[in-house]
């Protein structure tokens, strides 16, 4: 059977190392709101968990711990796994990247293929990322896959905790140049795409009890 390919593909870029309890919070919502047959959403915090092979949320203090015990072959090794999956890029990374690009453009992308890629080529695949902003949580891996996405022309759509004048001058830029948008808030954010990309979205269907009817006691005759 021939799986059916997807339309668009989005990446959830933001913090996940330095506040590994929070950052699965945005994504678990986006995950549920835009969740539609047109389009595919990677969440680097479940596939990161299934490369190393640990729980989510226990991958992190694995990848910490392989840090703090000084085995560095072996954390290379992992991290080579989360940000290229399968594929030993050498020393062309940047050619490497465009190829997935291409790929993406020529073969398309299926629900399957997630579970392969590394997180440079899914944003490499991406139609657009949505990049969670947070002035006061550094981190080092959104800024890369932010620059992968402006390299490439790939809009980047930012939810935000501060205005555009105190957002990071570099984020903006690349947002503005690919066409992307800032938002003040995740429901915001939703609605618009929703719109922008005309998604059809699937609701979960919530299971509702019936009240159990109360057995009537037979009135005995006298």
């Amino acid at each position: 059977m021939i799986e059916k390919k997807v339309k668009y593909i989005t990446y959830l870029a933001g913090f996940i190392e330095s506040k590994p309890l929070k950052a699965g919070d945005w994504r678990k919502e986006i995950l549920e709101k835009l969740n539609s047959p047109d389009l595919l959403i990677y969440c680097p915090i479940h596939y990161e968990a299934k490369k190393t092979g640990r729980p989510t949320g226990e991958h992190i203090k694995y990848v910490a711990g392989l840090k703090q015990a000084g085995h560095w072959d072996k954390f290379g090794e992992e991290m080579g796994k989360i940000w290229w999956g399968d594929v030993k890029p050498g020393v062309s990374r940047y050619e490497v990247i465009r190829q997935f690009k291409y790929r993406s453009l020529i073969d398309g992308n299926t629900e399957k293929d997630l579970g392969y890629w590394g997180d440079f080529e899914a944003v490499a695949r991406s139609s657009f990322i949505l990049l969670n902003y947070n002035n006061e949580i550094p981190t080092w891996g959104t800024p890369a896959e932010a620059i992968v996405a402006f390299f490439l022309n790939i809009p980047i759509y930012v939810i935000s905790n501060v205005t555009k004048t105190e957002m990071n001058s570099s984020l903006l830029w690349w947002s503005n140049e690919t066409n992307g948008q800032v938002f003040y808030s995740l429901n915001e954010c939703v609605k618009a795409i929703k719109e922008k990309y005309n998604l059809k979205i699937t609701e979960e269907e919530k299971v509702v009890e019936k009240p159990k009817e109360e057995k009537k006691e037979e009135k005995k005759e006298k």
